[in-house]
């Protein structure tokens, strides 16, 4: 059992994790696991993904039972779910009813929320669609119903709960209190529900949780705004529990609402009432109420914890301390059911330490690495970030930063190169070479060759190389897609465009800075010498052609910016402003395609509006790619054998499938696996967004790509043999001077020799 003070301290963290993890319910011995020749601290958490029943793809919720047995649900691919037992930890699973057996689900009812208590119970929410007809028009309903611990099942009528009239009865969340009570959550507040008697018995009003926790007698509450605490019986507020608050309160992603299923974080209470296990993207901690220490006992940075694709769903744990923890993959469009099986023979730490650096925040990255840890048990990966989001840090200041440490020898063993110039650190043996790991990549995977080509020097060596790259495009109707030949057509066009269509938005609007970001896509290579010096010349065309997009843009209503978001690549890339072409609400759209999924929707809209069509986005260049993860070794590092597994995993099979919107494949075989394209199950979305002034809402469904589609863009990839890479110092210096032509108070001649003079001076520091 695990029994700490509140006043423990424990120095070490990961001697604490041993503690606590050896101590659970006196299953484990209270002592310290060493090898004796090295006195490496053994012992930590190492996820295992469950296997889920034979048919059934996707998992939906878990509790364990109070006889130590698992009880799960999942779901088929036809969306039947069904609830299956595990004696043996998930290893064999035993059907037990199907869920429409269950609640006599007719075809037009859909489960909604299921949530399981350890004693059997269940509470279910149906969304019963018998009242809508093909066109979705008509009222959906909600019902509820209650499954008690000898399996009698009633349906709840939730109406005296007073739940948001805006809502339609739909709840957020729902948490098992004792046998019989459950906290129920709707936008607005939550509400203990004694289930057997079939009424609120507390009011916990105006809260508009995020998540809610149950820890013996006291609900947790997580607001965007704050962490509250009540006695959910009384119904009276408790005394915060600081540590706690700042512990959920520390990273802002813990108290946003990401979907009624996805929480950011999640609370479990332990055996003891003041106990509480907490998770959030940073693994999971054992905390006592009222203590003053966030004790962490598995490390989300060595498991799929860390995954920005994760969404969590729920957790548990048995009698014997594993921990089961369902998640929701955005990679696969799956839930999974996670296990962590506490390890006697593993390092507690890893004994081989790896530093990557990335100039930005890359979901990307951050998933690859939690997958290759998870591979590799044995190597810890810390990921640096230059400029963290609504840092004040500049790209310049970062890079100081970052040759510092390089030049005194601690500087990162990966380099993420993207937004640096690697020119300088090549010329300087800052970088290994990367030819013979390549090659054996290539002979092993398969790499695009016109990507592998474009990095290949003459004498075969590769100092840096994409993980991923992306493929300018353009969309529109079709006698504009073929018109935008190049920079000058483009900027030709829209003007064009805007003078035959008054009162009609042409392209969505952006800042000056950013158009120049997206631009520079297609344009930036067209600016450089081979010496690293830039071409007035193509900066004055630049700066010309520029000033007269961006003058169209500038006369329409400036919010019209399409999804736009927190993503960069989402920002740059076509997928902002697909919706608006097709609804009408602008004419044109051009942006960089960075996932299948996006492509998706870029077809769809077009198959599904006549006259429309989709073409290669060209600026002053004609054949770009924008290479992305653009990976490097730094020269010095002194773990070169864990850096070769890295750079292997990075263009592996399973790495180069995840797709967080950061690029597309350079693994061949993935490339051109239809299956990548067009994922199994991916049938029935549909997207939706709303028009400028609110009047009208913009829906599109996502269709199944043809052997065509996949086919054109394949070879449209395939072909791209100049490598974009953007300079952050010339794109900020261009687009300086680039404003300022926009503003009439310089010329485009004036503007490329004051970009010039700043590049120039940049080189020589």
């Amino acid at each position: 059992m695990l029994k700490k003070g509140r006043g423990s301290k424990i120095t070490a963290v990961f001697l604490c994790v041993f503690l606590i993890a050896s101590c659970f319910n006196g299953c484990k011995k209270e002592e310290e696991s060493k090898n004796q020749d090295s006195q490496t601290v053994m012992g930590r958490y190492l996820e295992e993904e469950t296997a889920m029943p034979e048919g059934y793809t996707d998992f939906v919720t878990m509790a364990v039972q109070e006889d130590g047995s698992l009880l799960a649900c999942f779901s088929d691919s036809s969306y039947q779910m069904a609830l299956f037992r595990s004696a043996d930890g998930g290893e064999s699973w035993e059907k037990e009813e199907e869920l429409s057996d269950a609640f006599s689900l007719t075809e037009n009812m859909t489960v909604s929320m299921l949530k399981i208590s350890s004693r059997g119970e269940f509470y279910a929410q149906v969304m019963d669609y018998s009242k809508v007809d093909a066109q979705g028009n008509g009222e959906v309903l909600m019902k509820n119903y209650y499954k008690d611990p000898g399996g009698n099942i009633r349906e709840i009528d939730l109406s005296k709960m007073g739940i948001a009239e805006d809502t339609q009865g739909q709840l957020t969340g729902a948490q098992f209190a004792d046998e019989g009570k459950i906290i129920l959550s709707d936008i607005e507040s939550l509400y203990l529900w004694d289930l057997q008697k079939e009424e609120v018995l507390q009011t916990f009003e105006s809260l508009k949780a995020v998540t809610f926790a149950v820890a013996g007698r006291t609900l947790i509450i997580t607001t965007a705004e704050d962490v509250l605490f009540y006695n959910w019986e009384t119904g009276k507020p408790e005394t915060s529990d600081e540590t706690l608050k700042n512990k959920i309160r520390e990273k802002e992603s813990n108290y946003q609402m990401t979907s009624f299923t996805g929480k950011p974080t999640l609370m479990l209470p332990g055996e003891q009432e003041e106990e509480i296990f907490y998770l959030d993207d940073g693994g999971i901690y054992y905390h006592s109420m009222g203590g003053n220490m966030m004790e962490q006992i598995v490390d989300g940075k060595l498991n799929s914890i860390s995954s920005p694709s994760v969404t969590f769903l729920c957790m548990d744990r048995t009698p014997d301390g594993e921990f089961y923890l369902g998640v929701g993959d955005e990679s696969s469009g799956t839930g999974k059911l996670l296990k962590y099986v506490w390890s006697e023979d593993t390092p507690s730490v890893p004994e081989t330490q790896l530093k990557a650096y990335a100039l930005y925040e890359n979901p990307e990255i951050q998933q690859v690495i939690a997958l290759f840890q998870k591979a590799h048990p044995d190597i810890y990966v810390e990921l640096e970030v230059g400029i963290e989001e609504n840092s004040s840090v500049t790209v310049t200041d970062a890079l100081k930063n970052l040759n510092t440490e390089i030049m005194a020898e601690k500087g990162p063993d990966i380099l993420f190169m993207d937004g640096i110039s690697s020119e300088s650190y090549i010329s300087k043996g800052m970088l290994e070479d990367l030819g013979d790991i390549m090659k054996e990549v290539d002979e092993s995977e398969g790499l695009l060759p016109n990507i592998k080509d474009a990095y290949t020097r003459e004498d075969g060596s590769i100092y840096t190389m994409p993980a991923r790259f992306g493929i300018g495009l353009v969309q529109g109707a079709e006698e504009d897609v073929k018109a935008a030949a190049d920079l000058k057509s483009l900027a030709d066009l829209l003007e064009k465009l805007k003078s035959e269509s008054p009162g009609q938005k042409v392209i969505g609007y952006l800042p000056m800075e950013t158009l120049v970001d997206k631009m520079a896509d297609v344009c930036e290579p067209a600016w450089k010498k081979e010496d690293g010096t830039v071409k007035e010349e193509a900066i004055t065309e630049f700066l010309t052609q520029i000033t007269r997009i961006y003058q169209v843009m500038e006369e329409e209503e400036q919010e019209v910016s399409g999804f736009g978001g927190s993503m960069d690549r989402y920002l740059m890339g076509i997928g902002g402003d697909i919706l608006l072409v097709y609804g009408g609400e602008t004419l044109f759209n051009m942006g960089t395609l960075y996932s299948a999924d996006v492509f998706r929707e870029l077809v769809s809209a077009i198959d599904q509006k006549e006259g429309q069509a989709y073409g290669q986005w060209k600026g002053q260049t004609q054949d770009s790619f924008v290479p992305c993860m653009l990976t490097a070794v730094n020269s010095k590092s002194k773990e070169k054998d864990a850096c070769v597994s890295f750079v292997k995993y990075l263009f592996s099979d399973e790495a180069q499938r995840i797709s967080q919107g950061g690029g597309l494949p350079v693994n061949r075989e993935v490339y051109e696996d239809t299956a990548y394209w067009q994922p199994e199950g991916e049938e029935g979305l549909t997207i939706g967004t709303s028009s400028s002034d609110g009047s009208m809402n913009i829906y599109l469904d996502v269709n199944n790509l043809s052997q065509d589609d996949i086919r054109k863009i394949q070879e449209l990839g395939e072909s791209l043999k100049q490598p974009s890479e953007l300079d952050p110092v010339i794109t900020e210096a261009v687009s300086d001077e680039a404003q300022k032509c926009a503003e009439g108070k310089q010329t485009p001649e004036e503007g490329a020799k004051a970009v010039l003079q700043k590049v120039n001076l940049y080189l020589a520091e």
